[in-house]
């Protein structure tokens, strides 16, 4: 039995290679992620949900009894818009200020 201990990411992913994977294929799609906590305990069965509206999806993990990873998929921008252009050309959300979350 051979065991391989890793963890990198990415499009050169060393383990991927070692292993033979295909490469990664991006999926040209603004994601929202994120985590939240219910300090009492969330009501949601250890599964993972995931929905599809419109254009969207949404959906969420149990990571924990009180802790929950949810995200949001959009469709991806056209290209003539300023949501097209490299985020580090915009100007950075409230949401992304914030240091505190």
């Amino acid at each position: 039995m051979q065991v391989l201990i890793g963890c990198d990411g990415g499009t050169n992913s060393v383990v991927a290679s070692y292993l033979g994977l295909p490469p990664v294929r991006t999926i040209p799609r603004p994601v929202l992620r994120g985590f939240t906590s219910y300090p009492n305990g969330h009501p949601f069965e250890n599964e993972f949900l995931r929905l599809r509206v419109g254009d969207f999806f949404v959906g969420r993990l149990t990571i924990t009894d009180n802790l929950v990873h949810f995200f949001v998929t959009m469709p991806a921008p056209y290209a003539g818009t300023r949501a097209a252009q490299p985020a580090a050309s915009r100007p950075r959300s409230g949401i992304q200020q914030r240091t505190d979350l």
